[in-house]
């Protein structure tokens, strides 16, 4: 009785930029006898697969399948599906691996605020990137002018101020962009989200 087919699955860690032509996110291997034969389950993710075959002395089989798509950040987080079967058998195994080699901008950014915290307003800026921000740019736009203010994604700020505009930028190796929140007075707060870049 022949072994089942060896699997060997992982994800690229060379990152690859959105936008930048297409290149590979992982690389399946198997290994068997009689030949395995590779596919992949993207789900609604149009890809591409470059196969090379390599047949050893014992007759069985080295087959490596690369994932290949172009960049895009939806694929971040991503998982898809190595699918194995076996020439001559009714044999099938899939194994799944996630995405993380994609690189973006920063994008969604949103401000939300907390005003429970009696006399002061506590700030998140909410974001999706890949790599990690650099920094957070915070600035606070009145009548009186605009005031950067240092801070991480979390801003804390006393609640004594009416008509104010609080903006964080967030930025990484990619670019940047900003979100918002207007406060209209200290007892009615109002969101409002940027459009997207």
């Amino acid at each position: 009785m022949r072994p089942n087919p060896q699997i060997f699955l992982e994800p690229s860690t060379i990152p690859l930029k959105e936008g930048d032509p297409e290149g590979i996110l992982a690389e399946c291997i198997a290994i068997a006898n009689p030949a395995p034969v590779i596919k992949w389950n993207t789900g609604d993710f149009t890809h591409n697969i470059d196969n090379s075959v390599q047949q050893h002395e014992n007759l069985s089989v080295t087959v490596v399948s690369k994932l290949k798509m172009k960049p895009l950040r939806d694929l971040y987080g991503q998982n898809f599906t190595c699918v194995v079967t076996q020439m001559q058998t009714e044999w099938k195994q899939e194994k799944s691996v996630t995405i993380w080699n994609i690189h973006f901008a920063p994008y969604d950014v949103r401000v939300l605020v907390d005003s429970s915290k009696g006399n002061h307003l506590e700030f998140s800026c909410l974001y999706n990137c890949n790599p990690v921000p650099l920094n957070f740019t915070w600035k606070r736009v009145s009548n009186s002018g605009t005031e950067y203010i240092k801070a991480t994604n979390h801003l804390t700020v006393p609640n004594n101020m009416n008509k104010v505009l609080y903006v964080c930028e967030v930025r990484n190796s990619l670019g940047s962009m900003s979100g918002s929140t207007y406060i209209y007075s200290k007892k009615a707060l109002q969101n409002m989200l940027p459009p997207y870049k």
